[in-house]
């Protein structure tokens, strides 16, 4: 398969498009990951051979060509988004991260090929050196230290049956799944700290709430411990985490990207762990019905949230006021700076009482005492009278410019976005419209995260999610006992190997177990 080569630039042609080029990258490295599985289970029980490890090399190969050029193109996007949005911006954190996880998953795959480069030139010494006994087969098999692919190569030099090889090869899959769920749990562990009984509790729950949605024990893990590395309460996780998946599936953000979003703009407006799904309703509501998007949503509430709270803005109102600045084009840096400044000035001039505050008023169409008691009362009222107000001063004949200039809101960025809010002052009703009936009801999220789980795929995901806390189960059992067949070494593993000979229906019988398991 050819390598796909990322020469998108955030900068000249945008993060859409950069997107798509990485998207289109993913896919193709999705499918290199398809061909070794394939050629995986076309080697089966023959993993450790000459021709099957040979195919593996060429794989793993490509898989670091294509990981490296995503790491060039991420280095690439980091680079442009600091450029410009700035260096502590939230994109260029974002496409932080995201590098720092590529890089971890490059340092794995060039580990996995040296791996697989040693067991290649054991198995070319071995082609050419031929052991004479048994015995020896054994003894060199046990000194690996990894006595699951040992008991495979010792069975497939004695020629014994490929169902007994396919039962290694079972036990194996089912020590991965063992310890690969182990490893995303330590992540959890490392960051809450846990005792090992509430661990395991939470390890049983991530396995239970595999079979309800379509995401992996791995996936689940790694955004729980993103939520505890976020302070989310140790007793909310699990509930923070479902939501953050759901949300991940019914919109474009990811449930990372998600999670460290809202658990940020949860922290700083005070959000109630109950009130976890209302957020996710809202922000899907909102991106269902206005010209915007969940992620652009996300962003500017993340930058309106310290403002939107000091001013009595509920979280529905403040991502209402996301969505109507981020639907009229209003770019999340930009406009959360300028509307952060003006919603002070309002907050000034009626703590100060100032000749400001009657301006303001005026172009509420209220009076000085019936804008500051919306203001303390109802902040985002008077927030949209303001906003229509201002939408309607050129046609009264009046300077939309020279008022905000007067109201010292003439800042290029802030009387771009005032102006801009207030020639669609009526997109503003209805987002805070729709953001409270979305919080009230709290039925969005859950009704579009149900709709994809009754899907064809999302089902057959879960259906193997189930399988495979099968194999974590299995391979969980296994493992203690595994360790201490490593110390035994080559007699157990040819008695195996005679019981096997001799008693045909044991093999049969396994072998139909563990086809069950898959």
């Amino acid at each position: 398969m050819a390598v796909r080569t990322i020469t998108t630039r955030l900068a000249i042609d945008g993060e859409t498009k950069f997107k798509q080029a990485i998207s289109a990258a993913n896919a193709s490295l999705s499918a290199l990951r398809s061909e070794l599985k394939l050629s995986e289970t076309q080697f089966k029980g023959q993993a450790n051979s000459l021709e099957a490890l040979t195919a593996k090399d060429k794989l793993l190969r490509q898989e670091i060509e294509q990981q490296t050029e995503i790491i060039r193109a991420l280095e690439q996007a980091m680079k442009d988004a600091a450029e410009v949005y700035g260096e502590t911006s939230a994109q260029a954190d974002r496409y932080r991260a995201r590098l720092a996880r590529a890089r971890t998953e490059l340092v794995n795959m060039n580990q996995a090929l040296e791996d697989n480069s040693k067991y290649m030139q054991e198995a070319q010494e071995s082609f050419y050196h031929t052991a004479n006994s048994m015995d020896d087969l054994g003894s060199a098999a046990s000194a690996a230290n990894d006595p699951v692919n040992a008991l495979a190569s010792v069975l497939a030099a004695a020629g014994v049956s490929r169902g007994l090889q396919e039962i290694a090869a079972a036990i194996q899959a089912c020590v991965d799944a063992s310890v690969d769920f182990e490893s995303a749990m330590a992540g959890v562990q490392k960051v809450t700290k846990m005792s090992d009984g509430d661990l395991s509790a939470m390890g049983e729950s991530i396995k239970q709430l595999s079979t309800e949605i379509p995401a992996t024990t791995g996936e689940i893990a790694a955004v729980a411990e993103a939520a505890a590395r976020l302070g989310i309460a140790q007793e909310d996780i699990l509930s923070f985490t479902r939501v953050m998946l759901d949300l991940g599936e019914s919109s474009n953000l990811s449930a990372d990207e998600a999670a460290t979003a809202l658990a940020r703009f949860a922290n700083i407006a005070g959000t109630s762990a109950a009130d976890y799904e209302r957020l996710g309703s809202t922000i899907v509501a909102l991106g269902n019905n206005f010209a915007t998007s969940e992620a652009e949503i996300t962003a500017m509430a993340s930058r309106l949230a310290s403002a939107g709270t000091l001013a009595g803005l509920t979280e529905a109102e403040i991502m209402a006021l996301a969505a109507a600045m981020s639907s009229v084009g209003i770019e999340a840096e930009a406009g959360g700076t300028a509307m952060t400044q003006t919603l002070t000035a309002m907050e000034k001039a009626v703590t100060e009482g100032s000749g400001k505050l009657e301006e303001f008023a005026r172009i509420a169409g209220m009076s000085s005492g019936e804008f500051a008691a919306a203001w303390k009362g109802d902040a985002v009222s008077a927030i949209q009278a303001f906003i229509a107000g201002l939408g309607g001063l050129d046609e009264a004949g009046e300077s939309a410019t020279a008022v905000l200039d007067e109201l010292g809101l003439s800042g290029v960025r802030q009387s771009n976005m005032l102006k801009s809010l207030g020639l669609a002052s009526e997109t503003l009703a209805g987002a805070v419209e729709t953001a409270n009936r979305a919080w009230a009801e709290n039925m969005e999220l859950a009704a579009t995260a149900a709709a994809r789980d009754e899907t064809t795929e999302a089902k057959m995901q879960m259906a193997a999610n189930a399988a495979n806390n099968l194999k974590i189960a299995v391979g969980d059992a296994l493992t203690p006992a595994l360790g201490g067949l490593a110390d035994v070494g080559t007699g157990a593993f040819g008695w195996l190997t005679e019981v096997a000979e001799r008693h045909p229906g044991f093999v049969a019988g396994v072998s139909a177990m563990i086809g069950v398991i898959g």
